[in-house]
């Protein structure tokens, strides 16, 4: 299937965001513009990661880089990757993100599409074994079972509850989890 990123990345939970093949941002919510110290989403766009205000990127970014770079050369998500943000009011803030290759209707890896959410808690291990189990399970990290195919222009022609099953499968829940939440059968 084949849809409209915006119509997924506004609507998404958390932080999510879509960068193009020079790591440059084409899209993302207002929770992300907010978050990197953007006042609008239209001002994210074209920026990178090194144009981000609100935190320095400078001490993370060749780890970003290089895992972008991996999901576009290789086409395969990279999931539970967790961060350490430090902003310039001093705070440190730990996000939780999830990365994907964003395709074209050929599917083509044309950049990267991720989600981040707020990470609390002291014990990561777990989560991050967990999630890497069910990434395993629903073959996310499988070249051959890509999740999505993204465009950045055409129109959305998934049906509402077939977007919030995708919403969820891209937050990192399991379709038996899914189907509870959603009321829906996990098939």
């Amino acid at each position: 299937r084949e849809m409209n990123i915006s119509n997924i990345v506004r609507h998404l939970g958390g932080f999510a965001f879509c960068k193009d093949l020079d790591l440059r941002f084409i899209d993302c919510n207002e929770s992300f513009a907010q978050m990197t110290g953007f006042s609008s989403i239209r001002d994210c766009l074209g920026k990178g990661d090194l144009d981000v205000t609100a935190f320095t990127m400078a001490e993370n970014f060749i780890a970003v880089m290089k895992a972008d770079q991996k999901i576009i050369a290789t086409g395969e998500a990279i999931l539970g990757i967790v961060e350490a943000h430090k902003y310039t009011t001093g705070e440190t803030r730990v996000v939780m993100t999830n990365k994907y290759p964003l395709l074209n209707s050929h599917n083509e890896v044309v950049g990267v599409f991720g989600v981040c959410v707020p990470y609390t808690g002291n014990h990561f291990q777990p989560q991050l074994d967990q999630l890497h189990d069910q990434s395993l399970s629903q073959g996310l990290n499988n070249k051959q079972n890509k999740i999505i195919v993204l465009t950045v222009d055409g129109e959305c022609q998934l049906t509402k509850r077939e977007v919030d099953c995708l919403i969820e499968l891209l937050c990192g829940k399991t379709a038996k989890s899914i189907g509870l939440v959603l009321g829906i059968n996990h098939r």
